[in-house]
């Protein structure tokens, strides 16, 4: 007979033993299999028998589901699949459990969605190049030198304050 073996959490040495029909799996008591796991949604995932076939679905879990250490949406289960949900692992077991490969027609196992990774940084290139995202003409056009216009600047507020002064004691000599 076809049975979960839950193998570590807090419900450790239960078997569920599953016919022709839906396990429901998850923290809310209207499952079939309730885990009191943190880490477990409401309505974590399934397994359904059809006949031999075993298949384990994932309901949009929050923490996801993993199957041999990988995360899957849903996948045909075989005996000895370990199958992972929160903190809890339940091994497959049965000796009435159709273990023949699905045919090239069948869906294989979707795999959770992963997070989109990170495009690679830019390899340093020749002194003042540009990493090509970005090369082309600025729309801000040119870069141009603006070394003069402070030197200007300063040379200009420096003869201002000369001459200031020069005021200054001017008006206080002719007094």
């Amino acid at each position: 007979m076809a049975e979960l073996a839950i193998t570590s959490g807090r419900e450790a040495g239960r078997t569920i033993g599953f016919q022709d029909d839906a396990i429901t799996i998850g923290r809310a008591p209207d499952n079939v299999l309730v885990l009191d796991d943190p880490a477990v949604s409401g309505h974590h995932c399934t397994v359904v028998r059809d006949g031999g076939k075993v298949t384990l679905r994932d309901l949009d879990s929050t923490n996801g589901t993993v199957l041999n250490g990988n995360p899957v949406k849903e996948a045909r289960l075989k005996p000895g699949d370990t199958v992972g949900i929160g903190d809890v692992t339940l091994v497959v077991k049965g000796d009435d459990i159709d273990i023949e490969p699905p045919s090239p027609d069948a869906e294989a196992p979707t795999p959770a969605p992963s997070a989109p990774k990170p495009a690679p940084a830019p390899k340093p290139s020749a002194a003042g190049a540009m990493p090509p995202t970005v090369q082309g003409p600025s729309p801000f056009g040119a870069k141009k030198d603006t070394k003069w216009i402070w030197v200007s600047a300063l040379v200009l507020v420096g003869l201002l304050v000369i001459a200031a002064l020069a005021f200054f004691f001017f008006r206080l000599y002719e007094s």
